[in-house]
């Protein structure tokens, strides 16, 4: 299961560009400024958030404007988090 979870949430560059800026932005944000921070099309980012959706490393946050921010509370992420910054992905 654990493998799953981890292919399933590193399988594209575009989960990884998501996972980092809404990291770096440190706030919710909606799939309009994941698109334009990540330069990923909406159709795609989308995509990319209901799979990490589905395996609990993003949470939705429902307002008039529907965004969506890291779930800090799974250890499996942290761990990818911690990872990305030891690589200089995330600084």
């Amino acid at each position: 299961m654990a493998s799953s979870e981890a292919e399933t949430g590193l399988s594209s560059r575009g989960r990884l560009r998501i996972i980092r800026e809404l990291e770096l932005a440190g706030c919710p944000l909606s799939v309009y400024m994941l698109e334009k921070r990540t330069g990923i099309r909406r159709r795609a980012i989308r995509s990319d958030l209901n799979a990490l959706i589905t395996i609990n490393w993003i949470k939705v946050i429902q307002g008039h404007v529907i965004k969506y921010e890291l779930n800090h509370e799974n250890s499996k992420l942290r761990t990818v988090i911690r990872a990305l910054y030891e690589i200089n992905y995330i600084s």
